[in-house]
């Protein structure tokens, strides 16, 4: 209706005349030339009714939820898919499973690479839209809910008139360590930059985490740190909050006062000796001349206090991320994450010996994404395939803490509705 806002109510019948277009893949009648008429009322339609089979799991090249665009529907029991975010929006499913990255290219894929089905029985609910509602859920809260179905954002949403809703709240910290345990933590902590205005707050949230959630361990290894202050200021609110239960030091690699810096680095508990950091392959170049590390990879080699001193090596790495792995900078991006891997692999293959762990944000699922398998070149593991092979060099292959945990437990991020491993 452009700048004039329509005077009508839910409930009104309507004469409307126009031209009816895709915009955004949403299914609306362009202003130009509109005429509407209210000519009476009526009662609403009886809403369509989604359940675990509609929208189906199976991807089409018209989504169904295509054919309740701009209706009216309701549903029992769906399952929010993750947290709500601060603008009150979430994800939903009635498929009774929860949704999770699965390996390839997305649906409709690429000829020749692993496909994955984009889990179309995930759609978003905005609760501000109608009802200027912002509610704070954990995944797993259940809703039941009666509003209208849109799309917004390349994404299906669905704008509740009602709804109802029971918590479930999953979160829990890690075990204590037992006598004689050492513990290895890792965590992206999303540009702590100093200059930031919750910087102080973030600092406080961090902490907590560190040591309710992730138990204090003796060697924790950082992502996305500005500069090696913002690890002394992280220490100094470590000991303002728990005095008696820490004692790290702080290790990391250049980064700058101000500007957007993501450095890796460590806190290391002093209790481990001969503690050295070192940056590794700074310099390398990719096969066009660029720079391979952006975030040159971070070793970490130390002794744990037994008797004789047991060394440990910890290599913490932030890769290329997938942004822009479909586009106009996909044959770059998918260059440099595939080369970076293989130089990360060398890394690996010759640290084989020296009790080695590889940590950090690899920018990776834990499978091929269809385009570049970065996750398997590293860890040796047999590869589903890639557009650019994996190539054989981690020999023996790692062992996979994930692996470890059971299945509903094995991700450490959620995008889109959809839970992964990148970290």
């Amino acid at each position: 209706t452009g700048n004039n806002t329509p005077q009508v109510s839910v409930g009104d019948m309507v004469n409307v005349s126009g031209l009816v277009v895709e915009y955004e893949n949403l299914t609306e009648f362009t202003s130009q030339g509109l005429t509407y008429e209210v000519v009476g009322t009526a009662d609403l339609p009886e809403p369509i009714v989604l359940d675990n089979n509609f929208p189906s799991m199976d991807p089409q090249l018209i989504p169904e939820l295509e054919r309740v665009e701009g209706m009216l529907v309701q549903f029992e029991n769906a399952t929010t898919t993750a947290p709500t975010t601060n603008d009150g929006k979430t994800y939903l499913t009635l498929s009774g499973e929860r949704p999770f990255r699965e390996p390839g290219v997305a649906y409709p894929g690429q000829a020749g690479l692993p496909l994955w089905d984009g889990n179309p029985e995930v759609f978003q609910a905005d609760f501000r839209r109608l009802l200027n509602e912002n509610p704070d859920w954990y995944t797993g809260t259940t809703v039941t809910a009666t509003g209208v179905m849109s799309y917004s954002d390349y994404r299906y949403v669905f704008y509740p008139t009602t709804f109802i809703h029971e918590e479930n709240i999953l979160e829990e910290a890690v075990r204590q360590k037992e006598d004689g345990e050492v513990s290895l933590g890792c965590i992206n902590v999303y540009v702590l930059d100093s200059g930031h205005s919750d910087y102080a707050v973030r600092l406080e949230k961090l902490a907590k985490y560190i040591i309710e959630s992730m138990q204090s361990p003796d060697i924790i290894a950082f992502q996305e740190v500005e500069r090696i202050q913002v690890l002394e200021d992280l220490i100094d609110e470590l000991e303002s909050l728990y005095p008696q239960q820490t004692d790290y030091d702080a290790y990391l690699f250049g980064g700058s006062s101000s500007g957007f810096s993501i450095r890796n680095g460590y806190l290391v508990n002093n209790s481990l000796t001969n503690v050295s950091v070192t940056q590794l392959g700074e310099f390398e170049e990719m096969s066009t001349g660029d720079n391979l590390h952006g975030r040159p990879p971070l070793l970490l080699e130390a002794d744990l206090a037994t008797i004789p001193p047991t060394p440990i090596s910890v290599l913490n790495i932030h890769l290329r991320s997938l942004n822009g792995i479909t586009g106009g900078d996909q044959d770059y991006v998918r260059l440099k994450r595939h080369e970076a891997a293989v130089s990360v692999a060398h890394m690996i293959q010759e640290r084989q010996d020296q009790n080695l762990f590889v940590v950090g944000d690899y920018n990776a699922f834990e499978f091929s994404d269809g385009f570049v398998d970065v996750f398997n070149q590293l860890s040796g593991l047999p590869s589903l395939g890639a557009e650019y092979p994996v190539e054989d060099i981690v020999d023996p292959p790692l062992i996979y803490q994930n692996e470890l945990l059971p299945d509903e437990e094995r991700y450490s991020y959620v995008f889109r509705g959809n839970a992964q491993t990148l970290d």
